[in-house]
């Protein structure tokens, strides 16, 4: 691009604003001073210029230099504007190409050149938001507007009024029987109108806009569709609204959306209140939810650039309130952390309003790092994990990295007002304690949740359907190693027996018979084998009756057993009955994530700390499982009941299920979701004098000292070890 003070000088003249350009009435700022807008149909932009500029671009004539301009200002208009102003409009104008520039070859390929933008570059900070013009509405609304004007009449107002005022009231005093309506939506009829009815509803909400422009005056040149991550959303181009100089009607077309939406709202909700449970009542329902949550939630969300954002600017009556707010931020910030006495963006803000500035541009930061991070973890979990990581990674890298690398840049041009004040010395000093407290070394110790676990333990399970026939302990018994414990009868299991034996008898009787009859002696062997055969079952199934008689392991006490059982009572077979152990041998199992396994050795001190009283037991790490737990099997640990490890519920499979049956679970398990590391921890003596005694079951964690590390090294370890297992390279 040329150079500014070859275009901008006392001497030459200055070139003439492009002829195309167009300039309308704004609306009035706060102290009554006017504004107005610059459109360029070339990029269908409009440019908000002050009162002074405006002059400058209404009184510029072909061959005036910068002189000359000031001085028809001076003459001509009573408002005195400074060549300063001149010098900074024409900057701006320059920047945003608004001048018939006679540019040299090799300057306008330069200039093209940086304005272009690559398709990777440009899907890196587009890929959230993607505009797809479908049609050129402004005919169709032009020819319709008489016929749907009526919507917009008194009567119909004040119907919508009462409408919305009954669905309110409706709700609040239903609300609780709102949140618990069943829908009807579990097949692909109900998803296709539910689909169809969410449609209908954003149809309305874009064509209030359209009609609310149009009846206003304003072109509307396109709808279509707009992809936010891909979800496709409907948008309506009402960009033509800066042409109005009323804010009040400019207020009128960016909430006809949001009053649109919350009039359906309002009807069907009294449509759910006053239908019959069914599919009618759950698509009034879904339609009513869906649409309060967009409205309250999405669209009136100011810090993203839909219908929110546009009311708060004009209620404000602060136009391009986003990048503007930005700007003061940033310029706040350099004054009060590097002590930093630059011009503000904005000369004669309340302090008012700098207030409210700083704080929609901290509320839209956080909200947009929330965002990102949201969609990544979405698509990580909902499609590729590699992807998730991938856009994780490229969204810290643009939003949180590039910022604060342009921003050292731009200082870097504004060094000259950077000098060593208090401010920078304080910022600077907290920024290397916080640069210390995460890159050097430091001693550490880590948690990991825990559970007290019988070191022996016998689950008594049942071995076959069968019903009780004695009881000889209770909960809390002693029993010594080989004791009875529980005695079973399984009908069944009788019969199968009886009838085995019969048949054993029927066919030793047929080989003494065959034995004495030349015809039948062939017969022999192969009866003989068959009295093999059954004799085998015979003993198998007297096997499975002995075992019906449950007898005690090891030595040790009932610390668990089924209070409901009585004789007669029937069981049905792998049933949990109960657990017998050694109460005076207890270990802990505690889970170690993967990338802190390095963090433990055996024979490493360990504390074991209880939940809820805290008390300490020490101990030493005596195994770690060399391979990755998979199932957890104690259902305390999980995150489903107020654990702290990650797991889903599902069936169990057939290698898991003997495990789990050893154990007590046999119909589903808890599959954990991240990798963990079972470790077991022998625990000293100390606890067998414990006041209150430890017992099995006993939630907690154990505790390690881990080697001196910096947290840099575990955040970079943590990513790493995550970008591996998942994205499967």
């Amino acid at each position: 691009m040329a150079l500014i003070t070859d275009i901008i000088s006392d001497e030459k003249p200055l070139p003439r604003f492009r002829k195309d350009l167009e300039l309308f009435r704004g609306p009035d700022e706060e102290d009554g001073s006017p504004t107005y807008n610059l459109f360029d149909p070339i990029r269908a932009k409009y440019y908000k210029i002050n009162w002074a500029e405006s002059l400058v671009f209404q009184h510029m004539r072909t061959g005036m230099t910068l002189n000359d301009l000031y001085n028809e200002l001076l003459e001509k208009t009573a408002l005195r504007v400074e060549k300063e102003e001149i010098k900074g409009f024409y900057v701006d104008a320059i920047r945003h190409q608004l001048l018939a520039l006679n540019l040299p070859s090799e300057s306008m390929a330069k200039e093209s050149e940086l304005l272009s933008v690559g398709m990777f570059k440009w899907l890196l900070f587009h890929y959230l938001y993607i505009r797809i013009p479908l049609i050129n509405p402004d005919n169709f609304l032009k020819y319709s507007l008489p016929f749907v004007s009526p919507l917009f009449s008194r009567p119909a107002i004040i119907f919508y009024l009462i409408a919305c005022t009954l669905g309110v009231s409706l709700l609040i005093s239903r609300f609780e029987e709102y949140l618990h309506t069943f829908t009807y939506f579990f097949n692909l009829e109900g998803a296709i109108t539910y689909a169809v009815g969410i449609i209908i509803v954003k149809l309305i909400h874009e064509f209030s806009h359209a009609y609310t422009a149009k009846n206003m005056g304003i072109h509307v040149p396109t709808m279509g569709i707009a992809l936010i991550v891909l979800w496709p959303v409907l948008y309506t181009d009402v960009t033509d609204s800066w042409r109005l100089a009323s804010r009040r009607q400019r207020l009128a077309i960016s909430s006809a959306g949001i009053i649109a939406e919350m009039i359906v709202a309002g009807l069907c909700t009294i449509g759910w209140a006053w239908s019959e449970p069914g599919l009618l009542q759950s698509l009034f329902f879904v339609i009513s939810s869906v649409t309060w949550i967009s409205t309250l939630v999405i669209n009136l969300n100011p810090a993203v650039r839909f219908d929110g954002y546009y009311i708060l600017c004009d209620l404000w009556r602060f136009d391009n309130l986003q990048p503007r707010a930005f700007a003061f931020t940033r310029w706040k910030l350099r004054k009060l952390l590097l002590g930093m006495h630059l011009p503000p963006p904005e000369e004669e803000l309340s302090p008012r309003t700098q207030f409210w500035l700083v704080v929609y541009t901290c509320y839209t930061w956080i909200y947009r790092l929330f965002l990102y991070v949201a969609i990544a973890v979405f698509v990580y979990f909902q499609f590729t994990k590699a992807l998730g990581i991938f856009l994780f990674i490229l969204e810290v890298a643009v939003f949180i990295a590039w910022p604060i690398a342009s921003e050292i840049y731009e200082l870097r041009s504004l060094r000259k007002y950077l000098h060593i004040n208090p401010r920078l010395f304080a910022t600077f000093t907290a920024l290397a304690i916080l640069f210390l407290w995460f890159a050097l070394p430091l001693p550490h110790s880590e948690k990991f949740p825990a559970i007290t676990v019988p070191i022996e333990e016998q689950s008594l399970y049942i071995p076959e359907d069968s019903i009780v026939k004695a009881l000889y302990v209770k909960r809390g018994s002693t029993v010594k190693k080989g004791a009875p414990l529980l005695l079973l009868a399984s009908p069944k299991l009788n019969e199968e027996i009886i009838t085995k034996e019969a048949d054993e008898y029927i066919t030793l009787r047929a080989i003494e018979n065959a034995s004495h009859s030349e015809i039948d002696r062939p017969l022999v062997a192969e009866k003989q084998a068959e009295l093999a055969t059954l004799r085998e079952e015979v003993g198998s199934l007297r096997a499975k009756r002995d075992k019906l008689l449950l007898t005690a392991e090891l030595t040790g006490k009932v610390y668990e057993w089924n209070e409901d059982l009585y004789p007669g009572l029937s069981l049905a077979r792998d049933e949990v009955v109960g657990k017998i152990a050694n109460t005076e041998q207890m270990k802990v199992v505690c889970y170690v994530p993967e990338h802190l396994l390095d963090t433990v050795h055996v024979g490493q001190t360990a504390t074991f700390i209880v939940t809820n009283t805290h008390d300490t037991f020490q101990g030493n790490i005596e195994k770690i499982n060399p391979s990755a737990s998979h199932v957890l099997i104690y259902p305390q640990l999980a995150s489903i009941n107020a654990g702290d490890l990650p797991v889903a519920e599902s069936y169990a499979d057939k290698g898991a299920k003997g495990y789990l049956k050893q154990v007590g679970r046999s119909r589903s398990d808890y599959r954990l979701i991240e990798s963990f590391y079972e470790v077991r921890v022998a625990l000293d003596d100390s606890f067998l004098k414990s006041n209150p005694p430890l017992r099995f079951g006993m939630k907690g964690r154990i505790e390690i000292e881990g080697p001196w590390r910096s947290k840099i090294t575990d955040g970079l370890r943590y990513v790493t070890s995550i970008f591996w297992r998942e994205s499967g390279l």
